[in-house]
């Protein structure tokens, strides 16, 4: 395995970052682009994309350099709240940049950044202790409805339990135990029932999307669940565990060309994929929204599109301004190689 770059986890870096644009394809796309079979879509991604990036982003956290990095994740949070705000006000001339509501994608890289600092503030203490404190936290956090969208505390504080599980567990020795034959096989099998439940209970499960996010506090649950969001949080925490782990134990474990190269720059994808969204729903209204939702190969065509986006964003030119970021933020005479998001 290449000691610089560990290709399952590039491999699947960029699987996840096409799902982030298929997930944001429906999500700002027009309202008849909400098909149902494209919410079961919808449902079936957001159950594990960002949950197992964040904890792959926890496997490689080190307590060094740690101003810079704090300081990287926000700058970069910002310049990519500015950028879409930007486009926003040039395509839609709407929009309102304030930092109360970090409901776009800027709010991965606080959460990154908060991340971060607490557990360097916390490294003297056990990973386990920590996610025993985390976990309850999670959980509380959904009663709350006035940390709703609010500087996305309720994504950072929700997501967070998978980021400590990510700092307990070593790279090497997490794709040394997913590769064995069996786990591939209950990977392949897990994800296919997910899908299955996706596409024929689709109807009864798309309530789960709410927890997914982690920004919904439990009282906009259905059926009268409120009651039980603690409950219904875990349910959502066990299935993105699952899929987490059936993902891990699926992609392919040598380099892939495209994909392994490409993984390592889902950063710039993600920085630049909504704004290339914007773009493609003005220029063609019907390709974003009412086509896609209603002709019959309407998911092959929305998958090769978020793969074609994913692709065209992970090269060079679109580094700027991530690389430029981090070349400012981490300047130092012994630079060290990080395999992040």
């Amino acid at each position: 395995m290449d000691k610089k770059r560990l290709f399952p986890l590039d491999n699947l870096k960029f699987v996840l970052i096409v799902f982030v644009v298929i997930g944001h394809l429906i999500d700002y796309g027009s309202s008849e682009f909400q098909a149902d079979a494209f919410h079961r879509m919808a449902v079936f991604i957001y159950a594990f994309h960002m949950p197992l990036f964040i904890f792959i982003s926890g496997m490689f956290f080190k307590s060094e350099h740690i101003l810079r990095k704090v300081l990287y994740y926000l700058l970069t949070g910002l310049v990519m709240k500015a950028t879409v705000f930007l486009f926003q006000r040039l395509i839609y001339h709407t929009g309102l940049f304030t930092f109360s509501n970090l409901n776009g994608p800027d709010w991965f890289m606080l959460a990154l950044a908060v991340y971060t600092a607490l557990m360097y503030w916390l490294r003297r203490c056990k990973g386990k202790w920590i996610l025993a404190v985390a976990l309850p936290l999670a959980l509380a956090a959904g009663y709350i409805d006035a940390i709703n969208t609010f500087m996305s505390v309720s994504r950072v504080v929700v997501f967070f339990p998978f980021f400590v599980l990510g700092t307990m567990l070593p790279p090497d020795a997490v794709i040394r135990f997913v590769s064995k034959r069996k786990w591939r096989v209950t990977g392949s099998v897990l994800i296919a029932v997910w899908a299955v439940l996706n596409i024929f209970w689709g109807d009864r499960i798309a309530y789960l999307k709410l927890l997914f996010t982690g920004s919904t506090p439990y009282s906009y649950l259905p059926y009268g669940l409120a009651p039980y969001g603690a409950l219904m949080r875990l349910l959502s925490y066990t299935i993105a565990t699952l899929l987490g782990f059936s993902f891990l134990a699926v992609v392919p474990r040598r380099e892939v060309r495209l994909q392994s190269r490409f993984g390592a720059r889902t950063l710039q994808v993600y920085f630049w994929h909504l704004p290339l969204l914007f773009l493609l729903h003005t220029l063609d209204y019907q390709l974003c929204g009412t086509f896609l939702a209603t002709v019959p190969w309407g998911y092959c065509v929305s998958i090769l599109l978020s793969v074609g986006i994913a692709l065209l964003l992970s090269t060079k030119p679109f580094a700027f301004p991530t690389n430029l970021i981090k070349k400012l933020t981490f300047q130092t005479r012994h630079k060290k190689k990080q395999q992040t998001f």
